[in-house]
């Protein structure tokens, strides 16, 4: 819980009528401290560092989104096969006349509306900058890809294209699924597989991907080597990332929820 203005509207009581700013958040602070049966100054302190906390977490979260859509990208662009979920989309996107990274937004919107109601705690910060974001970044580096590459280099050169972008993938995932700031909707597929078979998250994107598989198959999305090199290692890189960032993460201050990343 933070607080702020809602400037110029909005004035709490006592001052209500006047045009609101931030003067006025003791008053908000007072109100929430009576509601929670604790101090305003102790309320201060929790809001403060909850503010502080918040903006932690956006400093860190921009990173893993930068390459993030980076690795997808570069998977995307390399026409091998990405992974299971990008394919799927791929294939939806070419059956609806859309961009991939369209369809990547619109994908993200609909989990992401369903897990408001069915599992409120995997919605945070990280959900609206990576769920929100990562489609128009995608579509942005696809572009960018396509000007550094105006002809399809060789397949090795496609392979291994798609295989860095594999690994950068997971380092940014093995990142920032731990900040618990909320997870892009992917993620809480992945999460809510992992706390329903009591195993890692890696173990658990195995079993979503081998799912997806079969939706790619069926929307008739790229499958390919690519396709199988994301399958084969992305889950095992994820665990792997994961356990090396974990002690800088903790050194940050930034909490993870154990159970859903260990």
């Amino acid at each position: 819980m933070v607080v702020e203005t809602d400037a110029p509207y909005l004035s709490p009581v006592p001052v209500r009528g006047r045009r609101n700013d931030s003067r006025y958040l003791p008053h908000v602070i007072a109100k929430l401290a009576e509601w929670k049966g604790v101090t305003p100054e102790e309320m201060t302190r929790i809001t403060c560092e909850n503010g502080k906390r918040l903006l932690r977490q956006l400093l860190l979260l921009l990173p893993a989104w930068i390459v993030l859509a980076l690795g997808i990208a570069m998977c995307v662009f390399s026409g091998v096969g990405s992974d299971t979920n990008t394919s799927f989309q791929q294939g939806l996107g070419r059956m609806l006349g859309l961009q991939t990274g369209t369809v990547t937004l619109i994908f993200n919107c609909t989990v992401l509306a369903i897990f408001i109601f069915a599992n409120r705690s995997l919605v945070g910060l990280g959900s609206l900058v990576i769920g929100f974001g990562l489609g128009p970044l995608l579509n942005l580096y696809l572009d960018l890809l396509g000007k550094i590459f105006p002809t399809m280099p060789p397949m090795w050169a496609r392979i291994a294209l798609c295989t860095l972008g594999v690994v950068i993938s997971c380092i940014a995932l093995g990142w920032y699924v731990q900040l618990d700031a909320g997870v892009q909707p992917m993620d809480m597929l992945i999460l809510t597989v992992a706390k329903l078979i009591r195993k890692s998250y890696g173990t658990a994107m195995y079993v979503y991907c081998g799912f997806m598989l079969l939706t790619t198959w069926l929307t008739g999305g790229d499958i390919g080597v690519g396709t199988f090199i994301n399958l084969l290692l992305g889950g095992k890189l994820c665990d792997v990332f994961a356990a090396m960032w974990r002690p800088l993460i903790r050194r940050l201050g930034v909490g993870f929820k154990k159970e859903e990343t260990t």
